[in-house]
């Protein structure tokens, strides 16, 4: 996401104080790049590439792809996880606190399926907003 977004995200009021306090944070981290996550090498791209944090979570984990050396495991026992399965948590979380199935779906940017999504444009930007409101609430406890 680029600050031009997260600027969008502030105006409209769609973001939590916990997700805005995170916000801060990656300005900080960006170091006056445009982007909340900016490239830190060289690159056509000015952002990070989409494989950038499966990477670095792997590396966590004590696996560097071509590397004869492998790093340490600083994850201890957890179980590995991927960038996808902290979506399929949030979508899990979503539910378990009683978000009706397509607001959740939108909230993980999903288009509507079959009838309803070619009938059905709304776009539920409230109920998206409370929606991850509440999520916010619950993972501000488990962290």
């Amino acid at each position: 996401m680029d600050l031009v977004l997260q600027k969008r995200c502030l105006r409209s009021g769609s973001c939590s104080k916990l997700c805005i306090t995170w916000f801060k944070e990656l300005e900080i981290r960006a170091a006056g790049s445009p982007y909340v996550f900016p490239n830190r090498r060289s690159s056509k791209n000015p952002y990070m590439g989409q494989d950038t944090l499966n990477r670095a979570i792997t590396k966590l984990f004590g696996h560097e792809a071509g590397k004869k050396i492998q790093p340490s495991n600083k994850m201890g026992d957890i179980q590995y996880f991927s960038v996808h399965d902290l979506r399929r948590t949030c979508r899990t979380m979503l539910a378990q606190i009683g978000v009706p199935g397509h607001i959740a779906e939108r909230c993980l940017n999903h288009k509507l399926k079959g009838v309803e999504g070619i009938y059905n444009k709304h776009d539920y930007f409230e109920e998206r907003n409370e929606a991850l409101r509440l999520l916010s609430l619950k993972t501000k406890t488990l962290i």
